[in-house]
């Protein structure tokens, strides 16, 4: 197993750790996010979940129905803004925490 500090040295940029991230939930495609989930996680009533949910969907920031669950919209505005105009400090942040989360998904396996 690498350890986090070499999959860093690997992964040196924004850009291929999105890569990476998009493989790691290509193969873990069979989970999906309900919305008892999310309301589960957050402490959030069901209800209220639901009902944001429901609104981010209609903003197309998200994608839901009951087959596949919440998916993130990667063309939504949101994201535009999240990355094009995220401060690099914050990239490099949000890099090094998929990272070590990936790693430590890898050694459950």
């Amino acid at each position: 197993m690498s350890s986090v500090d070499s999959v860093k040295n690997k992964v040196s940029s924004f850009d291929n750790t999105l890569k990476l991230w998009e493989n790691y939930k290509n193969k873990n495609n069979n989970k999906k996010l309900t919305i008892s989930l999310v309301s589960d996680l957050t402490s959030i009533p069901y209800e209220t979940t639901r009902r944001r949910i429901y609104k981010l969907a209609e903003k197309k920031w998200i994608y839901f129905s009951n087959e596949d669950g919440i998916v993130y919209n990667p063309e939504s505005e949101l994201n535009n803004i999240i990355v094009n105009k995220i401060h690099p400090y914050e990239k490099n942040l949000l890099k090094d925490f998929l990272v070590s989360f990936l790693m430590v998904d890898s050694k459950k396996k």
